[in-house]
């Protein structure tokens, strides 16, 4: 089927609450196409959330991987990074993703705070 079409089901369970029918319909919508970067990001999210780190970052690396240029993964992956302690890796995150989205206001604002965190 077509990926967007899925992803719009999926987001339509995920926003009414219906967890078992998002993550099902999620999970057809990764086997039929693997790499399709939205899908994946919600994956590392809903593992980042769970305190799956090592499976979030996993997805997060497989989705910067074929998608370097997502600037939303790079800021969610900074903070996961910046999470297990890694302050150099979440930074490089943070100002990659501000290289490509100037305005993006999170990324900002979570490297305010790491680069306060380093005072």
């Amino acid at each position: 089927g077509d990926p967007e079409a899925m992803y719009t089901r999926y987001a339509v369970y995920a926003s009414a609450g219906r967890r078992a029918e998002a993550a099902a319909a999620l999970a057809e919508l990764l086997r039929a196409a693997p790499d399709y970067a939205p899908a994946l990001l919600e994956l590392a999210r809903s593992a980042a959330a769970a305190g799956k780190t090592e499976e979030a970052e996993g997805l997060y690396r497989r989705l910067l991987a074929g998608n370097p240029n997502n600037a939303e993964a790079m800021n969610d992956y900074g903070v996961l990074l910046a999470r297990r302690g890694d302050s150099a890796g979440a930074g490089e995150m943070f100002g990659r993703a501000l290289s490509l989205s100037p305005g993006m206001a999170s990324a900002r604002r979570n490297l305010e705070r790491l680069q306060a965190l380093k005072k």
